[in-house]
């Protein structure tokens, strides 16, 4: 991907930890107020693995009796629906 200007382009970067990740996620907001980082762009991205986890439970949650009573949360969580969602398929949502 080009560079828009005269920044670097998209960088990717590989945290050692999750603690570090969502560290470093929780202050990208500091960025903002700095004159040479305020159009910086950061955001979190799952492995294909922890997708493919997720697309499975999503699979299996619609499969078994009463599981459409339950989501997947954004972090990956299984948590029971409040009655609210109005979707009209009814599939498990990944928004919490």
């Amino acid at each position: 991907m080009k560079p828009r200007g005269s920044g670097p382009g998209v960088v990717k970067v590989k945290f050692r930890s999750v603690q570090e990740k969502i560290a470093r996620l929780r202050g990208k907001q500091k960025l903002k107020s700095h004159p040479i980082y305020e159009k910086v762009f950061i955001r979190s991205a799952k492995s294909h693995t922890d997708r493919l986890i997720e697309l499975n439970f999503r699979t299996l949650l619609r499969e078994i009796p009463g599981g459409k009573d339950y989501f997947i949360t954004g972090s990956g969580r299984v948590q029971r629906r409040d009655g609210r969602d109005t979707r009209a398929d009814n599939t498990p949502s990944s928004q919490p």
